[in-house]
């Protein structure tokens, strides 16, 4: 086994999580994670299981990210950290809960500045303006 490979741990549903299903309108996801960061909510994830939901996960990110930078006059951006976890579901087969693999995406907001810094110097961007 790998040793830098770390087991999925348990996702835990919180006050910033954008749940994306396969018929999820894309828009309404990015504007809903976008609210969040406007509440001050510092920890939003895009979280999803399976591929539909997936496709769609990654329409409604570039959506957020096209309404962020334009809303801050391209001083601003926002990166995705992608993570995986487990989490239950119930089967509608078998009204039992089972343990799923699922994925979740970690928004961090940066400045556009820091962010081509770092590429100019082939380096990393140390902690985000808003701490995930």
């Amino acid at each position: 086994m790998n040793p830098s490979y770390k087991e999925p741990t348990s996702y835990i549903i919180h006050d910033g999580t954008v749940r994306i299903a396969g018929g999820t309108d894309c828009k309404k996801a990015a504007k809903c994670a976008l609210h969040f960061l406007r509440k001050g909510i510092k920890v939003v994830d895009f979280f999803y299981l399976g591929a539909n939901a997936g496709q769609q996960a990654m329409k409604a990110m570039g959506l957020m990210r096209l309404i962020f930078e334009t809303a801050t006059e391209g001083k601003m951006t926002v990166v995705f950290q992608p993570n995986a976890a487990k989490t239950m579901v119930r089967d509608q087969a078998t009204f039992q809960d089972v343990e799923k693999d699922a994925v979740y995406w970690r928004v961090s907001v940066i400045a556009i500045e820091d962010l081509e810094k770092a590429v100019a110097h082939g380096t990393t961007i140390g902690a985000p303006i808003i701490d995930t």
